[in-house]
């Protein structure tokens, strides 16, 4: 029968890499989150400043213009 030899050095650790590989990815995720707030708020700013008189905006929801004088 065949005897299978295997070196393996259980001291080495992949910790390190592991925590690095983690960080990487929760700096990305939060990258993201902060740019889509960024750019969420940038576009409410922008409708605020499209109607500077209110009875402009009266009869709108969600960006749809209601049919009417």
């Amino acid at each position: 029968m065949a005897t299978v030899t295997t070196d393996v050095d259980f001291s080495e650790s992949r910790g390190t890499e592991v925590n690095v590989i983690a960080w990487v990815f929760t700096g990305i995720a939060i990258a993201t989150v902060s740019l889509k707030l960024f750019a969420r708020v940038q576009d409410q700013g922008a409708e605020i400043v499209e109607h500077e008189n209110p009875e402009d905006a009266i009869g709108e929801a969600d960006g749809v213009r209601a049919i009417g004088p």
